[in-house]
């Protein structure tokens, strides 16, 4: 499970941190990025507070470019040509453009509670963790054919060599954050009891027979595994034994590795196999359950009673993980919720042109 789902799915996959940008503040109040409508340098170091925390227009170009650039490539085909001929500019839709600013914001935002999020819960960066960092700028290093043109394809990433550091630094610390708080003894973790009670009354149990249709196009032979679908459904509805009607005409060499068949909770399985196993009672057969893999005929079966103990090491921390990355999600939602931005007259200023 995700740590948390960022708005608009602008999930930049980068966090940058303030104490790396501190480091380079010298080169930030130096060069201005910002024009105004002149066109201008604007001199200005910070564009925006976080909960009271400067937020340098350095970093803030960052995440706004690559918003920008993520923006641009969603909605390419806004930019097609017109019937006058011209291009539609997407940056004209004001609304689009105060979006991708605040979104842009909002990453940081996110990172910042990240930051700490894990201070709070005692979650740091080990020397092990340090030097996976300096491993993964090494190979940067070497993959761009050197250190001068590593430098410049920071450039073109509106990055610099701090920042490239910082952003490697939060996502090992965003992973760390989700193994601690999602794993079983951590505080957000369900008791064994509350673990075994959600998979009794969520999990379900169930064998099919599949005919499948995936990679066919021809109208015909999909006729053709429909009506094999409705042979093999008559028989099973006819009561014949269903394991000899898997084998005969079954296509998912999951029931051969699985004989006794799947347990799975709601997300686990396509949508259609799930919904159709859940209206089934125990022991009850379907009727044809069509999904993008083919013809299902489901047979729904009650959970075996030692299922739980028996299968506890592989079944026990998905569903940890899941209830336990719930509550992280609702925890770091809140905070997002409950932080205050201040946004600067120069941030006010910025448009789709003058920050470069």
């Amino acid at each position: 499970m995700n740590l948390i789902k960022k708005s608009a799915a602008l999930v930049l996959a980068l966090a940058i941190s303030a104490a790396a940008l501190t480091g380079c503040g010298a080169a930030s109040k130096k060069q201005s990025y910002l024009t105004d409508s002149e066109g201008k340098p604007v001199q200005v170091e910070n564009i925006a507070k976080i909960d009271g925390e400067d937020i340098s227009l350095e970093e803030y170009r960052y995440y706004f470019l690559s918003s920008k650039a993520y923006f641009e490539q969603m909605f390419a085909g806004a930019a097609s040509s017109s019937a006058s001929g011209e291009e539609t500019d997407i940056w004209a839709n004001e609304e689009m453009l105060n979006s991708a600013k605040d979104q842009a914001l909002e990453a940081i935002k996110f990172d910042r509670i990240l930051r700490k999020y894990a201070k709070d819960n005692k979650i740091e960066l080990t020397a092990e963790d340090k030097k996976k960092v300096d491993d993964n700028i090494k190979s940067a290093i070497e993959q761009a054919g050197g250190l001068e043109q590593y430098k410049k394809t920071l450039e073109e990433m509106f990055l610099n060599e701090n920042l490239y550091r910082s952003v490697v630094e939060s996502q090992i610390l965003q992973s760390k954050v989700q193994e601690a708080m999602t794993s079983a003894g951590s505080r957000l973790a369900p008791s064994e009891d509350e673990v075994k009670t959600y998979f009794n009354e969520n999990y379900l149990h169930a064998k099919h027979i599949l005919i499948s249709t995936q990679d066919i196009t021809d109208e015909a032979e999909i006729a053709k595994k429909k009506e094999t679908a409705e042979k093999a459904l008559s028989r099973a509805k006819a009561g014949e034994n269903f394991d000899a009607l898997i084998k005969e005409y079954g296509e998912d060499p999951g029931m051969t590795s699985t004989p006794d068949g799947y347990y799975f909770p709601e997300g686990q399985m396509v949508t259609e196999f799930y919904e159709g196993t859940k209206a089934l009672k125990d022991n009850e057969i379907s009727g044809l359950v069509e999904s993008s893999f083919g013809y299902h005929i489901i047979q729904r079966l009650p959970i075996a009673a030692d299922y739980f103990d028996k299968n506890k090491d592989t079944v026990a921390p998905q569903i940890v993980a899941e209830k336990a990355g719930a509550k992280l999600n609702e925890e770091i939602s809140a905070l997002m919720e409950a932080s205050v931005v201040e946004k600067t007259p120069e941030f006010e200023m910025i448009n789709s042109k003058n920050l470069k």
